[in-house]
């Protein structure tokens, strides 16, 4: 059996993805505190530089890795992509072990993330 993501792919280590969740910003900048909890309940706290988000709302925040000004978040709906350095387990639940922009390995389940990977 395979891990498979949110929308339904089957996600194998190298393949990209983006990470979905909600939560809140402390801070400012490319150096502010985004916490989030993924869709399926995993909690990840990065900085803001690694994060995107789909709508702009209230604190301004960086693209990564560049550091150029992206438009700005609040607290709501993040999306955190990186690359899947490893896969332990099956389905939705299966635990993938995410590398994102700055070198950070995040653990999250695989029914938290899209894949953006061509298949």
């Amino acid at each position: 059996m395979s891990a498979f993501s949110a929308d339904g792919k089957v996600v194998a280590v190298g393949d990209s993805v983006t990470i979905v969740g909600s939560g809140t910003v402390s801070g400012t900048g490319a150096t502010a505190t985004v916490t989030f909890t993924s869709l399926f309940n995993d909690s990840i706290s990065c900085k803001s530089a690694n994060v995107l988000a789909p709508e702009p709302s209230s604190v301004t925040v960086t693209s990564q890795p560049t550091g150029d000004l992206v438009g700005a978040i609040g607290n709501g709906q993040f999306t955190l992509p990186g690359v899947v350095t490893a896969v332990s387990g099956n389905g939705n639940t299966a635990q993938l072990t995410v590398t994102i922009n700055d070198g950070t390995s995040v653990t999250v389940s695989a029914g938290a993330c899209r894949s953006t990977s061509q298949q």
